[in-house]
């Protein structure tokens, strides 16, 4: 997200406040929503990925070909996401 400029869950609603808050009516369906998170990504907050690319970079050894680095495409497909499957 931060790579992406994409809105953070946990910027807006910390994580320890967060079950908290979903007890709340309307933070769900109204609040989060008018803070440019959709309420669908909550069962996903507390969701975290490691990318390895290490067996990619071995094999690519020698080729000439290197992995960018993530910050610099991220916001790339953030926008191409937001403009095309965010529907």
């Amino acid at each position: 997200a931060r790579a992406a400029g994409a809105p953070r869950l946990t910027a807006a609603l910390p994580g320890v406040a967060l079950p908290l808050a979903l007890k709340v009516p309307g933070v769900r369906s109204q609040l989060l929503p008018s803070l440019g998170i959709p309420a669908e990504v909550i069962d996903y907050a507390s969701f975290t990925a490691r990318f390895d690319a290490t067996k990619t970079q071995a094999e690519l050894a020698g080729s000439g070909v290197e992995l960018p680095p993530l910050e610099s495409y991220a916001q790339v497909l953030w926008d191409y996401w937001a403009r095309e499957l965010d529907r």
